[in-house]
């Protein structure tokens, strides 16, 4: 993650008054942050394979004992624990001139730009959306239950997949000896409804948060809880856990044995929803350990974790999903462009404006989404290849914004906020300003008095990308007790279905039954459904403490 202290990249324009209610229970992992580059960072450091597989000792309360059980490494033995390392992206890295050395014979790359300092709108290239926006393949005139629009995403094939995958996995290893000690002989298959309510208490374990997974079935009162107890014993939910697996597409790619959950999920994602005019690209990171999450600069210990490119709308409903691909290269500008193509290659031709949000972006990007006839905004560097260097001579005060433009209408821009500069690109602005009602809260009555400033149309729109991703993040979860136990894949497979797959049923789920839901109430009534466990307890009352009555 990136140091907190540094300033917002984006003017903290407050166009709404502030709302007391939270929209959800998840901690967003965007504010303060500056944009961070498309591609990885490559790793220096020296990795300690021993220190990562390493098991751990720790003791778990579970009915009234005190037991020894050991800590999983999220790697396995064959994993390159290299690809999952993640270094802090404010460290500047080099120019892309040294990342293009030895590409400088490309006809894309020898391009000399003409600029001129005065942005015009007859420069650009006029755009007109040609799609369709809305709900596809759905009946619009029926309700439809939680369940119902978990399943479009997570639906039958994936479970089957699911069960096939982890009673092949566990055949595979479960005789092997001394591999699970701690647990009893046999492996029992599990079944298309055991997964089903595995799912279930995944769910239930990200909004009911507990110290550890054993402390589901401990019988102290701090923790007791009829729910888990009803569903799995201890020992069946973490051999399914321990097994859980998801195939693989046979390729040598280093998350191989995630692509073939991540392929049906994002084929279901687009499905049932086509975006509007806007969309949203973002990075967001999934850490692999509670422990990565919370570790303060400077730390110990190197972060383990994977960035992962989402392509939204103004729903927060998800299309597609990406894993960067770990592969180290030496070309960051064809890198960055390939990532991006392969996450649009479904919406482009049609007049969409992309918006970029934290991450850095390139002008080589902005002119192949213009090809393609797509308008593009996002955030540059300062030293990015093709920008014009006049830009850095020209004097700069807070809130002012400058910029040059050439042939094509791309237009590089400038803007300076709390002492600190910034550059982005545009293919579709310039500098233009518009009126822009703010609120200004007045602590001395406790109430707010609104007032009209003008403000660059290009900075309110590249804006909008802070509160998509907010929003976002406030519906996600980043910590379970299940991060502790799970390896890698499963980690991320974890982030894809309890945030991902349940956020974008949600959306449809306000949509299609014309309700709404909190995040918190629809996750709920979506884990009593999974698990499909008759009388189940308020799990927020003081029911829990009552003896469960086990009777379906």
């Amino acid at each position: 993650m990136l140091n907190p202290e540094q300033p917002d990249p984006l003017p903290p324009y407050n166009l709404e008054p502030d709302s007391s209610e939270s929209a959800s229970e998840g901690e967003s992992s965007h504010s303060g942050e500056t944009p961070e580059p498309m591609d990885h960072e490559d790793s220096t450091a020296a990795n300690n394979l021993d220190e990562a597989g390493a098991e751990v000792e720790t003791h778990v309360h579970c009915r009234g004992h005190t037991k020894k059980s050991k800590e999983k490494s999220e790697f396995e033995p064959n994993d390159a624990v290299d690809h999952f390392e993640l270094w802090s992206s404010d460290v500047t890295s080099p120019d892309e001139d040294d990342d293009m050395e030895g590409t400088r014979s490309s006809p894309a790359h020898k391009l000399t730009e003409s600029w001129t300092d005065t942005p015009k709108q007859e420069n650009i290239i006029p755009l007109k959306f040609k799609g369709t926006e809305g709900i596809i393949n759905l009946d619009m005139g029926r309700k439809y239950s939680a369940l119902e629009c978990f399943k479009l995403f997570v639906d039958d094939d994936i479970i089957h997949m699911m069960v096939r995958e982890t009673n092949k996995n566990a055949r595979a290893n479960f005789i092997r000896y001394g591999y699970h000690e701690d647990f009893l002989s046999g492996w029992l298959d599990v079944t298309f409804k055991e997964m089903t309510q595995f799912l279930g208490i995944v769910i239930f374990m990200a909004f009911k948060r507990l110290p550890e997974t054993s402390s589901y079935w401990s019988t102290e009162r701090l923790y007791f809880n009829s729910v888990a107890c009803r569903v799995f014993t201890q020992t069946r939910f973490h051999r399914i856990l321990t097994y859980w697996h998801f195939g693989n597409d046979g390729t040598r790619c280093v998350y191989a044995k995630l692509n073939p959950l991540l392929a049906k999920l994002n084929e279901n994602f687009r499905k049932y929803k086509i975006p509007g005019d806007i969309l949203y690209v973002g990075r967001t990171t999934c850490y692999l350990r509670n422990k990565y999450i919370f570790e303060p600069i400077p730390q110990d210990i190197t972060k383990k974790g994977s960035k992962i490119l989402k392509v939204m709308d103004q729903d927060i409903y998800t299309y597609k999903i990406k894993v960067l691909p770990p592969e180290v290269s030496s070309n960051r500008i064809r890198r960055t462009t390939n990532n991006t193509l392969d996450l649009l290659a479904d919406y482009m031709d049609q007049g969409r404006l992309i918006i970029f949000h934290n991450i850095y972006i390139s002008l080589h990007l902005a002119r192949e989404l213009l090809r393609r006839q797509c308008h593009s905004i996002g955030m540059i560097r300062k030293n990015s290849r093709g920008t014009p260097k006049e830009i850095e001579t020209k004097p700069l005060q807070d809130g002012d914004l400058i910029g040059y433009q050439n042939s094509k209408g791309i237009s590089v821009l400038k803007w300076q906020l709390l002492g600190a500069p910034y550059h982005g690109v545009s293919t579709c602005h310039t500098l233009e300003t518009i009126p822009v009602q703010r609120y200004v809260r007045n602590y001395l009555d406790n109430g707010t008095t609104q007032e009209e400033e003008q403000i660059p149309k290009y900075l309110k729109d590249i804006s909008l990308s802070e509160k998509i991703f907010d929003a976002y993040e406030k519906f996600s979860i980043n910590t379970s007790p299940l991060n502790e136990h799970v390896k890698w894949y499963q980690r991320l497979a974890c982030d894809a279905i309890v945030n991902t797959a349940t956020i974008n049923a949600l959306i449809l789920y306000k949509q299609l039954n014309k309700e709404k839901i909190k995040m918190w109430d629809f996750r709920d009534r979506l884990f009593r459904e999974l698990v499909d466990i008759k009388q189940l307890p308020n799990i927020s009352s003081d029911e829990e403490m009552e003896e469960p009555d086990l009777e379906d």
